[in-house]
């Protein structure tokens, strides 16, 4: 058996409420100034402005607000410069995926000379970093406890970074921060999620503890997705899917992922299609080859998603699940978006996806990818 490592796990304060103990967590660890990483529609909603008034006079606080869409390497040059200007100043990513890898690379690259795109695709190559808090407002892409962050780069190509000073020190995980979540993007990051779990539990770098996180990861978003959707108020069931997102996270990170994220980056660089949404259908086109490949691989996870289930159960499963959380209406904006399965094929064979495409349940050659891409327009335009 290979030897494997299972990664640091930063503090977590987790529960309704969390959020109000920040001042507190943060005593000691801020030289009085923080650089405070969200979003624009968190700022409409007041959540902002509502941490801004929780650190009152305890620090002077910056705001950064990314841009929708992925990160971008000019906003984490921005945010890094506002960095740079306040030694001593804590990184707080508040939002969802981008507001907190912008977070994580701003900390990362605000005690380096050289910029953000130095350290795509190199892991490890951070050499320091500014003390970091990640508070998520989502549940979907666990990137609070991962060494890895997106960003794109100048010409619009999504590419990644590792590496250790990329986790935070804190993670604060508020369910209520995630009540007004849309039930589009509840569905979407919920998918991303359970992608993340069942890929790391079953991928060729799947350990013990990557199973320990993943599986759980499984069976909360199996039991409380469909609630998240349909009773967005019920703050137990916003906690048990941020719980799934964030030990989902843990598995990715231990585990990796595999081939649905290989053709959900694709259809999001061919086509521009959100991450959530992508990797969500690439998921539901993929599992059947990669469960012909391994049966008893995947007997665990159809488990998780139901004792009784078997690993042909797993497809059915997981569309029944998408679909009773209405996963349908995410599709809405893109019925005009016809993909095709050359396109496909040519933006998974980009370097930046390869890690996703080694570390698969199941081997796919060349001619496995093309037929998994012709799949994967055959569902895509389907749905849409």
């Amino acid at each position: 058996m290979a030897t494997y490592e299972h990664a640091s796990v930063p503090r977590i304060v987790a529960g309704a409420g969390a959020l109000d103990r920040l001042p507190g967590l943060l005593a000691g660890r801020t030289a009085g100034a923080v650089v405070l990483v969200s979003d624009r529609g968190l700022e409409q909603a007041g959540v902002v402005d509502r941490v801004v008034s929780l650190l009152g006079d305890a620090a002077e606080v910056h705001t950064y607000l990314a841009s929708s869409g992925e990160p971008e390497a000019a906003g984490v040059e921005e945010a890094a410069a506002l960095v740079r200007e306040r030694p001593g100043a804590t990184v707080i990513g508040l939002g969802g995926g981008t507001a907190m890898d912008i977070a994580k690379l701003a900390a990362a690259t605000a005690t380096a000379s050289e910029p953000v795109d130095h350290y795509f695709l190199r892991p490890d190559a951070f050499t320091g970093k500014a003390p970091s808090v990640l508070i998520p407002t989502t549940a979907g892409t666990g990137s609070e406890v991962t060494r890895t962050a997106i960003c794109n780069d100048a010409d619009g190509h999504k590419l990644w970074c590792w590496g250790e000073r990329l986790l935070p020190e804190l993670v604060v995980l508020d369910p209520t921060l995630t009540k007004s979540l849309p039930a589009t993007l509840t569905v979407t990051t919920g998918a991303d999620a359970l992608a993340h779990a069942i890929e790391a539990v079953t991928g060729r770098r799947r350990n013990a503890f990557a199973a320990a996180h993943g599986l759980h990861a499984v069976r909360l978003i199996a039991g409380h997705l469909r609630m998240a959707v349909a009773a967005p108020g019920h703050v137990e069931t916003r906690q048990r899917m941020q719980e799934a997102a964030c030990l989902a996270g843990l598995a990715r990170e231990n585990g990796g992922t595999g081939i649905a994220h290989t053709l959900g980056h694709a259809l999001g660089a061919a086509y521009g299609v959100p991450h959530g949404v992508a990797v969500a259908v690439a998921l539901g086109a993929v599992l059947p080859w990669n469960i012909i490949g391994d049966q008893d691989l995947f007997h665990p996870v159809a488990e998780a998603f139901s004792p009784s289930a078997r690993a042909a159960h797993l497809p059915a499963l997981y569309e029944k699940l998408l679909t009773d959380s209405g996963f349908p209406a995410a599709l809405e904006p893109y019925r005009q978006t016809r993909v095709e399965a050359g396109a496909l094929a040519e933006a998974c064979s980009l370097p930046e996806n390869a890690p996703t495409l080694r570390n698969n349940a199941r081997v796919a050659n060349d001619v496995d990818v093309m037929s998994l891409c012709i799949t994967l327009e055959s569902a895509w335009n389907a749905a849409v």
